[in-house]
């Protein structure tokens, strides 16, 4: 867009509006307006998992050159293993290549017409024939066959005489109209002229009923994949910077390039130890084990924290004296003779405590907003207020909290309650965020 770009109001159907921020945000996890911006630039979009998914493939590009022993390597395996960096780089750039290109809209429309090709129909599917299908089928999913039916069924309709849904609504886009502006300065307002006379069909038709847009195969676990291999490599630079147990890199390496998830098969060929399927899971079930206490243990800290406000009186009335406790002695648990008391699976590094604290948010964000949707369905406007930007944000802290439990459930309770509105439900999430306010209704400081 150009820099004379500005925010303009696109008069539009409420039902469309909401229908096609909601479907967009699920596809590319995008607003209409980025859609929009992006479309009209670059002709298509990079979404926001592939956008994550660049930083990411950036980051684990710079960190290959050092996945490596630091002990000394015999010529042949250095041949090995400058042959599997430049596999592995190969792959990991091919893919950063696939994700940043701008990918072109499937559009509803042009599938439905498909459809009626294959019918041996000559019609073709406009959005004035998915505006009427929408309304008259709200709870129901835009089916390409189903909609090739209906038209196939009205086909001797006139549909240039169908109006389009009553303009109860708006799109804000960021859009290079000088043309408009000047109609507006000349007394025109955009919001009367008809949508029938074509002003704002192009933008319309590029932001509406878009299906769907392409993507590259395995996207969906890209970003986890390579954050666990950035976290494997990072453990490899720990490991080349700590002192040497033995200099026998070969098993400790070879476990390391088992744990990645992003190597093409060929350079899974490249072997430098045989390492045993159980001493692979023994690893993986520690790091498991770690992180299921970890979760648990976080889990429950909120409802611990409301407990020690309610017994604080008894606590203190059964707490021994100074010189009982001296007295105490505390028993420590014996391991089973089977169990490694070199294990310690409650000891984890850095890394992984922020994983599972991320994990721990997913789940927490995906709670939230699976109740903010439902609420959504009954509670006016409060679907377009979470496509929102700022909001989107302030959702995404408030899962962040480490007293989600006990906030969720207050605003669960609450807004549960006969004829709550959207704007209640939205100022109680910004309160807890941006001024800690934990009561419902209670007004923001000025």
């Amino acid at each position: 867009m150009s820099k004379d770009s500005k925010e303009t109001r696109i008069p539009c159907s409420r039902l469309l509006r909401d229908y096609n921020t909601k479907h967009l945000k699920s596809i590319t996890d995008m607003s209409v307006n980025e859609v929009y911006t992006s479309i009209s630039k670059n002709g298509g979009i990079v979404t926001k998992k592939c956008a994550a998914c660049k930083d990411l493939l950036s980051s684990l590009i710079a960190k290959v050159v050092n996945f490596k022993p630091s002990s000394p390597m015999t010529v042949e395996e250095q041949s090995k293993l400058q042959t599997l960096q430049t596999l592995w780089l190969a792959k990991l750039k091919e893919q950063l290549t696939a994700i940043s290109i701008p990918v072109k809209p499937t559009y509803l429309r042009d599938t439905v017409t498909q459809k009626l090709r294959e019918r041996n129909s000559d019609l073709t599917c406009q959005n004035i024939h998915l505006e009427w299908y929408l309304e008259q089928h709200q709870d129901s999913p835009l089916n390409p066959e189903k909609i090739a039916d209906a038209i196939v069924e009205h086909k001797d309709w006139n549909w240039n005489e169908v109006p389009h849904l009553k303009r109860n609504s708006n799109y804000y886009l960021s859009v290079d109209d000088p043309d408009g502006h000047q109609q507006e300065q000349n007394g025109t307002s955009p919001k009367k002229r008809s949508r029938n006379k074509g002003k704002y069909e192009p933008i319309l038709n590029a932001i509406e009923f878009i299906e769907s847009f392409p993507s590259t195969p395995g996207i969906e676990t890209l970003d986890a994949r390579l954050k666990n291999d950035i976290k494997v490599a990072d453990e490899v630079l720990v490991w080349r910077e700590k002192d040497a147990d033995t200099y026998d890199y070969r098993q400790k390496f070879q476990i390391f390039l088992n744990l990645l998830q992003t190597l093409p098969d060929t350079a899974k060929q490249i072997t430098f130890a045989d390492i045993d399927e159980k001493t692979m899971k023994k690893m993986s079930k520690g790091k498991s084990a770690a992180k299921q206490k970890v979760k648990a243990t976080k889990k429950e800290k909120a409802g611990e924290t409301i407990k020690e406000v309610e017994t604080t009186e008894k606590e203190e009335a059964t707490v021994p004296s100074t010189q009982q406790q001296e007295e105490v002695t505390v028993e420590q648990p014996t391991p089973p003779a089977d169990e490694d008391p070199g294990e310690e699976p409650e000891h984890f590094s850095p890394e992984e405590v922020e994983d599972i604290h991320d994990d721990i948010y997913k789940e927490n964000h995906a709670k939230l907003m699976m109740f903010l949707n439902d609420k959504a369905k009954t509670v006016t406007y409060l679907s377009y207020n979470l496509t929102e930007e700022k909001n989107i944000g302030y959702i995404q802290q408030f899962s962040r909290r480490n007293d989600f439990d006990r906030v969720y459930r207050t605003l669960t309770d609450n807004a549960n309650r006969p004829g709550v509105s959207a704007t209640s439900i939205m100022q109680f999430i910004r309160n807890v965020v941006l001024h800690n306010i934990l009561e419902w209704g209670a007004p923001a400081p000025r």
